[in-house]
């Protein structure tokens, strides 16, 4: 009996070892090599890839071939470090979580179909220069719904009477600020977007960026001129919203699926 007893306790032993072994493999590629001289890390938490080094990505015949194919199907941010020179064909075409790509002024070449297609959430890519590569392959216009030059991209916590919400927002030039990406804190049922962020106006809500929030009003600043697509698709509960007379461009379906509203002022 002890010794059949001992070999049922050295059996689940065994198991518990293959699957600690099977979970910490299953994490395992999470960095690694991307080019000659560039690397890559996925942060699991954070759902943030990085690329970093000095000079091109390698280029990829599939996405299958890219070496986080595996570990980021959730990825929602991807950062290119200044040093890089040229991202690879295909590089990111599968990460269509992606929402956010900050891409540095030392990047001169972005290769064939490199960014996200039909992305869920609509990737944003914000140049830190103030012009475009010299090279931009195949793929790029139908895949990108938004960039920006000269931006950089931060993050904030609204707190007034209403509740919390957290915000992510690219600074344009230093002189504007464009609205990426709302979320609630809890149950708040109404949010009002300030006129000035970091000292300065707040003129674009971009597309996407209250996709599937609870809010039923928003309140948006007289800066505002540009509504991307997408901006308040999905909002089920949204009831009242009043246009700034500023709005010069109201994207495509940017009221989608909002099945409480009635009526735009």
């Amino acid at each position: 009996m002890k010794q059949f007893f001992r070999k049922g306790i050295l059996c689940i032993a065994l198991l518990m070892c293959f699957y600690v072994i099977g979970a910490v493999d299953s994490y395992a590629d999470t960095s690694g090599t991307c080019g000659e001289n560039v690397t890559w890390e996925y942060n699991t938490q954070t759902f943030t890839l990085v690329i970093r080094g000095n000079g091109a990505m390698y280029d990829y015949a599939s996405y299958r071939d890219t070496p986080w194919d595996a570990d980021c199907g959730r990825c929602q941010e991807i950062i290119i470090e200044d040093g890089i020179t040229a991202i690879g064909n295909v590089s990111f075409v599968n990460l269509t979580s992606t929402k956010w790509v900050t891409v540095p002024e030392s990047v001169t070449k972005i290769g064939d179909n490199a960014f996200p297609i039909n992305s869920q959430y609509g990737c944003r890519v914000c140049f830190k220069g103030a012009e475009l590569p010299a090279q931009i392959g195949s793929g790029w216009w139908n895949r990108v719904e938004e960039y920006y030059l000269s931006a950089r991209i931060n993050s904030c916590t609204l707190e007034d009477e209403n509740g919390k919400a957290t915000v992510r927002y690219a600074v344009i030039n230093e002189s504007t600020v464009m609205i990426g990406e709302v979320h609630r804190s809890s149950s708040e049922k109404e949010i009002k977007i300030p006129t000035l962020i970091e000292g300065l106006p707040v003129t674009e809500i971009g597309g996407h960026s209250f996709l599937y929030q609870g809010y039923e009003v928003v309140q948006l600043p007289e800066t505002v001129e540009i509504i991307g697509p997408y901006a308040f698709a999905s909002m089920s509960y949204l009831k009242d919203i009043v246009l700034p007379d500023q709005v010069k461009i109201i994207g495509n379906r940017a009221f989608q699926n909002d099945s409480s509203l009635t009526e735009i002022e």
